[in-house]
């Protein structure tokens, strides 16, 4: 309440403020005008924001403008481009050589992607003719002459070869798995969880009804504990509360 009443005479103080300075208009309880309203004073922030952007308006272009004529002025300086005063005087140089600089430039840049194209053909011919000369691949030149040799089995060679490995990781993949169980197997039977007999009729291990119902066992006693354990935490939050 008093932080509403301080907000209510702040509100009202801020009031009659701008009242005394003639910013707003306002009637009292008697019908009696206090402040000055007039077109121009409600008009003046829009004025004031409209005057505002023309200068701004006005400031960037004149910026720009600016801008525009140092670069100029500076190229006119170093003589990349020529220019012409209001009194007639030519400031700069303009020569045949600097106007024909860009296509220059151009035709230079297209030698440029001529030459690296030739080279990358050069190395593409060089790698095809070693393949040849190595009998890896096979090509008739222009004179009909056979070069290189073409077989079944060299052609086939890759897929063969692709086969072959994939064989050996499965086979490789499949001793492993096989290695695996054995050992974990072999483990149970030497810590007597399981038994197993041998090749040769010997019994390994020791299998009894305990042995077997012992998962079964403990898992009943951890439900058990667990369930003592939720009760009473239930009973001392009660007692808590």
């Amino acid at each position: 309440a008093k932080v509403r009443a301080a907000r209510r005479a702040q509100t009202a103080w801020k009031a009659e403020k701008r009242i005394l300075a003639e910013e707003v208009a306002a009637i009292d309880a008697d019908g009696v005008l206090h402040g000055v309203v007039s077109v121009t004073s409600v008009a003046e922030p829009a004025v004031q924001a409209k005057k505002h952007a023309q200068e701004m308006a006005s400031k960037a272009r004149a910026a720009r403008l600016a801008q525009a004529a140092w670069k100029a002025e500076k190229r006119i300086l170093a003589e990349e481009v020529a220019a012409i005063d209001v009194d007639g005087v030519l400031h700069g140089v303009v020569s045949v050589t600097s106007v024909a600089e860009p296509a220059l430039q151009a035709k230079e840049h297209a030698k440029g992607a001529n030459r690296v194209r030739a080279a990358r053909l050069a190395q593409a011919a060089w790698k095809a003719e070693k393949r040849i000369l190595a009998e890896e691949v096979a090509a008739i030149d222009a004179d009909g002459v056979l070069h290189g040799v073409v077989s079944v089995t060299s052609v086939a060679e890759p897929a063969v070869q692709a086969k072959k490995h994939a064989q050996e990781m499965a086979s490789k993949a499949r001793a492993a798995r096989l290695a695996q169980a054995a050992w974990k197997a072999e483990k149970r039977i030497l810590a007597k969880e399981v038994a197993a007999i041998d090749v040769d009729g010997v019994f390994h291990g020791v299998l009894s009804i305990t042995s077997v119902a012992e998962p079964a066992l403990q898992a009943k006693e951890h439900a058990k504990e667990m369930a003592s354990r939720v009760r009473a935490a239930r009973l001392a939050q009660a007692a808590w509360k």
